[in-house]
């Protein structure tokens, strides 16, 4: 089976975010949506990806097959949540998720990581240049962790269940 995120969905129902609410319209369809968001820099609209939890699982961390231009991960509203799709088709993902899927400590650390990385970037939209700076930081990574990751010995599934 895939990596199971619900652990990391159950750490993070517990963490209040200070200073970040992010709501989208009523009967709001998935994809990329307009939404309401509030952070110390007042309340904006922005576009965020938006998905109903009932699609693909995932609480506050959605594995989702891809996001646009192989990005490693990015902030979504999921289910009225604020939280993070990770995109397990890249390099990262396959080679760093996939054969510790039976290890807990790494699955939290790494989804708390991507996880705390959206809120920090939520929490400075609109326009800033912090927001500005954390996209382009999570191009930077993808790229930089895609270099990383083809580096990594190759996944042995051999002792998969």
């Amino acid at each position: 089976g895939g990596v199971e995120h619900a652990d990391s969905d159950n750490v993070i129902d517990s963490l209040e975010v200070p200073g970040l609410e992010v709501t989208a319209p009523e009967d709001t369809e998935d994809g990329i949506v307009e939404v309401e968001i509030q952070n110390p820099q007042g309340t904006h609209v922005v576009t965020l990806p938006v998905s109903s939890t009932e699609n693909t699982g995932g609480k506050y961390v959605q594995p989702v097959d891809q996001l646009n231009g192989n990005m490693i991960y990015q902030p979504a509203l999921i289910s009225g949540k604020k939280g993070v799709q990770l995109n397990t088709g890249h390099e990262f993902y396959q080679k760093m998720y996939l054969p510790h899927k039976n290890n807990r400590a790494v699955t939290l650390g790494l989804d708390g990581l991507f996880w705390a990385l959206s809120m920090a970037e939520l929490k400075t939209i609109p326009h800033s240049e912090q927001a500005i700076w954390f996209e382009d930081l999570r191009w930077e990574l993808t790229r930089i962790m895609s270099r990383f990751s083809n580096e990594l010995p190759e996944v042995d599934d051999s002792e998969d269940d």
